[in-house]
Parts: structure tokens; sequence; C-alpha cells
């Protein structure tokens, strides 16, 4: 069923179709795998050898050549972020598919590389029309501070000019998204618009692994002086879209546009609007495809700038840090929040924080003026049902990667694993997921994190108690001092108070909280179904001494059927277990 919901088995149909890796393959191996095989297929249909990478070629003064140097090149451009609280609509543009536009507009490629650049005689340079790149990065150690020469085109005896392998490698595949994506537009058939669905995204995967592939210093077949170019050539079309926006679209326009943030391969605007209307959403839109559409003009095609969707309301906390009430296609009516490098879709906060902080945003996004003090409110509220005990384990549990042993410090949940083994219970393998929870731990003398934290059903066991003041001071605080700071002057000061004062509504961060001891057990409640009809059974305290009933008293009257019932399934599941089991042990 699992399979069947994630369309694991269509994706990967569709990802061996494009990629010409078989399906065991697509498994067992990376992507760098899938990008060989297409540059294979496409070396042999040009009549080209791809060259064997020799370990002994490390020093010959070509960057790609450095497994063993760790040599390295300067990434995209960030833009600084003016951080705040925007309540008129933000804009945002961004490239379509940016990197592979840049390889083929810039005919980046293998062979187009000028390894050895020197004089051209006359007749090469009418023949062979090239391009030179600086690269130059703020770090000695990086393949930055070269200039590297690519051939743009070249032309055949007969007249007939060319582009390298990479270039057509994309081109193909960005076509044959683009007809897939047609494709699913006029298909009513859902089986095979999931289908469409596959094939488009093993084509985008697939093109947006090329780059990744150039960079990668220990891979099948690097070339760091072509991933250098594509990075250098997209921070100057990111620094080249916000001077283009801030200066020739604001002077065209007569309207004061002004880019407040920058990552990769997009922009957010700032036209200055009076309001947050539905109307200033829509002049915000227009002007957004506006300014699009003359940046794009000052592109090499297929380079292409796009109106992707305004926020309005729009908060920046950092770079790559923000969250957002979208409009992408009605300004009428926002489609959801979105969120970017914050607690709500980060793995290592609990449920509960997230809880929090989604409730602080709905609060701030949707209400008009913002209410920033019943969400301050709210805060108060559910850290007092913390403290107080009335917080479900299940929203404590926290979750991390298990790494290698042997790892440097003493990460808490390691020190978990280590005392899992101890107790001879099966701990998670390295790679896998381990869930705790913190708790108060009475037999050590000194505080220390690693010796708190707890497997949730060894707490619950035992009946430890959680220690409810970690979980407000590491879990909690920051995060929302941190959303609440660009709403408000002294965030904490007025959420939290200072330090173990007294909060405004009562509430203390307390030092030594000592909960009841079975203050767990509140949330665990033991059940029993009904094996007939699934309900639940309740047990009489009268009956808390005898076996507990399998049957609700709707059920009572055809007892016999129910169990013959039950035996059978318990007989097909264990000859269903058994099979398995053979199978495991052939394994």
């Amino acid at each position: 069923k699992l399979i069947g919901e994630l369309e694991l088995l269509i994706n990967l149909v569709e990802m061996a179709r494009v990629t010409g890796v078989l399906i065991n393959e697509l498994v067992q191996h990376a992507q760098q795998y899938k990008v060989l095989s297409q540059l294979c297929r496409a070396c042999r249909d040009m009549d080209y050898l791809i060259p064997y990478k020799h370990k002994e070629r490390a020093g010959e003064g070509s960057p790609e050549s450095s497994e063993g140097g760790g040599a390295s090149y300067q990434g995209a451009t960030v833009l600084n972020a003016k951080t705040g609280s925007y309540w008129s609509p933000i804009c945002t543009l961004d490239f379509a598919s940016l990197y592979p536009s840049i390889i083929i507009a810039y005919n980046l490629s293998y062979e187009t590389l000028v390894r050895e650049p020197g004089e051209q005689a006359e007749a090469d340079k009418q023949r062979l029309r090239t391009l030179e790149f600086d690269v130059s990065g703020s770090n000695e150690d990086q393949v930055g501070g070269a200039k590297f020469k690519f051939i743009q085109s070249w032309t055949d005896p007969d007249g007939r000019e060319h582009d390298g392998i990479l270039p057509r490698i994309l081109r193909r595949l960005l076509k044959a998204r683009k007809d897939a994506k047609l494709a699913m537009q006029g298909q009513t058939d859902q089986q095979m618009k999931k289908i469409l669905n596959g094939r488009q995204l093993a084509y985008k995967i697939s093109c947006n692994s090329i780059y990744g592939f150039c960079g990668a210093t220990n891979g099948y077949l690097p070339c760091l002086p072509l991933a250098a170019t594509v990075t250098a050539i997209g921070r100057d079309l990111i620094n080249r879209t916000r001077s283009l926006i801030e200066r020739d679209f604001t002077a065209q326009h007569a309207c004061a546009a002004t880019v407040v943030y920058g990552d990769t391969d997009s922009v957010m605007i700032d036209f200055h609007l009076p309001g947050s209307s539905a109307k200033d959403i829509e002049q915000a839109m227009d002007f957004g495809q506006r300014a699009a559409q003359a940046v794009t003009k000052t592109f090499p095609a297929p380079i292409k700038l796009e109106f992707e969707k305004v926020y309005c309301p729009y908060l920046l906390f950092s770079k790559k840090r923000y969250a957002g009430l979208m409009f992408s296609s009605s300004a009428q009516s926002p489609e959801k929040i979105d969120v970017k490098g914050i607690e709500t879709v980060r793995r290592d906060s609990c449920p509960f924080v997230q809880e929090v902080y989604n409730e602080c945003l709905e609060v701030v996004m949707r209400t008009s003026p913002p209410d920033v003090d019943k969400a301050i409110s709210l805060v108060r509220t559910r850290v007092s049902e913390l403290v107080e005990g009335r917080v479900p384990l299940v929203k404590l549990v926290l979750c991390r990667p298990v790494g290698k042993d042997g790892s440097k410090g003493r990460a808490p949940h390691m020190e978990l694993v280590k005392r899992m083994n101890e107790r001879g219970r099966n701990s998670p393998a390295t790679g896998e997921r381990l869930q705790y929870v913190q708790v108060i731990n009475s037999t050590e003398k000194v505080y220390r994190t690693c010796d708190s934290v707890e497997d949730p059903a060894f707490a619950v066991k035992n009946e430890l108690n959680v220690d409810y003041e970690w979980y407000v001071n590491n879990q909690l605080k920051n995060p929302i001092v941190k959303l609440f700071e660009v709403l408000v002057p002294n965030a904490e000061a007025r959420i939290f108070g200072h330090s173990s004062r007294s909060m405004g509504s009562g509430v203390r961060l307390i030092k030594h909280f000592q909960p009841s001891s079975n203050i767990m057990r509140n949330y665990i409640i033991k059940g029993h179904k009904c094996i007939g009809c699934s309900k639940s059974v309740t047990q009489s305290s009268a009956q808390s001494d005898k076996p507990p009933r399998i049957l609700c008293s709707d059920c009572e009257a055809d007892k016999e059927d129910h169990v013959l019932a039950a035996q059978a399934s318990l007989i097909e599941t264990q000859h269903s277990r058994n099979a398995l089991w053979k199978q495991c042990q052939l394994c």
C-alpha cells in the first residue's frame, strides 16, 4: 500500500526509461550512475570516447583531478537578507532550470573546455568561437582565481554548427519534460496522469543532476572548471537581476522596487505598494510578471526568469529562513503558509514546538491587522500546559540520525544507543533515526544532557519524569523569540520574562519542577478492541482480575462465528510469516 501511495514503482520505471539504467541498479547506485549512463549513450551516438579516469592524473594541473587535494570552488550567491516583517506584498521571481539553462546557453561541456589556452590560428578563430569566464573566488583553496575558456560553437567542413555533449543531453531532457507536462494537462485517466508525472519528475531530476555530476571531485568524471563556471555565471545572473530590477525597472515603471532577499536562483522583491489588499496583491503579480519579462530579454536563451508567487505578509528572519502567506494564481485566496528553514519544517524539533510555532504563524498571518498580542498569549498558555504536565508524551519525542561509533564528542542520542545496547535491547543501526525524550536524571550530581535522554518506552515503563524546563529553554524558547523579534521589540522579555522572573500571565520558567511520579501514565491508556467490529471494549472495575473481554455487547450473540474467524485469520497470518521467514533464510 505504501509503495502505491508513494508511486515508487511508477517513478522507478520512468527513471529507468529516462536514464537507461536497470531498476535494480537505480536502487543500488547513487545519482552519478544515472548521469554516467546518459553520458555514455550520448557519446555512443556522437562517436565520442569517454576517457578512463586514472588516479595518477592528479597533479596534472587541471582542477578536476583533485581527488586527494580537496579542491573546491565558490558556490551560488545568497543575497543579504533585509530581515523584518513585510505587510505589503513581496513578489518572488525564479529562474527556470537555472544551471541546466546556463550549460545550454554557454555551451559548457567536457569537450568544449579549452584545457591549454593558447594563441589560436586565424583559421581556428573563424571555425571556433570561444568565450572566457572569470570564476574568481574569495578562498585561495578554491578553484577560483582562474579563467576558463569554452568553445561556444564550432562548424564542420559543411558549415553546420554543433553543440557540446552536455547541452545536447539537457536540451533533449528539457524538451521531453515539457512534452510530458503538456500531456498531463489534457489527460483524464488518473493512472496515466501518475505515469506522466513520474516521467516529468525523472526528467527534472536527471537535468539537475548533471551539474552535480561535474562538480563531484571524487565522482566518475569530475570537471571542476565546468562546475565553477556554472556557479560563476549563476552568481553574475542573480546580481545582474537585482541591479536591473532596482535600477532599470524602477525607472521605467515609476515604482520603488527593492530586492529584499535572493538565493541561488530566486529573488524576493518589495514594490512598496501601499497596502495588503487583493488589489495590491494583483498589482504585485503584474509588476512581477513585467519585471521577469524585462530581465529575461537581457539574458541569452534559454535562460528565463519567471514570476512564481507573492507573499503577503512576509516574515524574513535571516538567510534561508522565512515564512509568508503565499498567493500564486489568485489574489483573492491564499494557498498556504509557505515556510523555509524554520522549526515547522526541521526534523530536529519536537512536534510540540512545531505545533506551537504553526499556531503562532496562523494567528499572525491570517489576521488583519496581525494580532501579535493574541499570539503571545497563545505561547504563554501552551507553556503553562507544558510545565503543568498536560502535553502528551508523543508530542515531546525528538528524533536524530544514528551516526558511526567513535564520533567526536558525546552526542546525547549516541549515548542512549550505548545504554540500549548495554540493556540488551535492539538499537537502531547506523543511518536510522532514533526517537528519545529528555527526562530528569536524579542519579547524576552534575546535570548533563547526554545522561538525561531516554527511550520513550523505557521512560514510560520506569515512570521517569520529563524535564519540562529543558523543553522550554532548549526547544521552545529560541525559535519563538526569533519569530517574535521581527514583530515586536523586546520579544523575549514580553513572552518569557527575565530569567526565572514571573511572566506576564503568571507562568514561570521554573528551575526545579518535580511532576508527580505517575504523570506519564495519564496519557497512556491500555485498551482492548472487539475482535468482531474493532470497537473499544471497556472493562468494569469488578472484572479487573478477570481476562479482558474480546467481544463487545453487540457481537456477543455471534461469539462462535467471530472466534472462528479470528482463529482462521491467525492461521493465515502464521502461514504468511512462515513463508517470509523461509525466504529470509534463503537470503
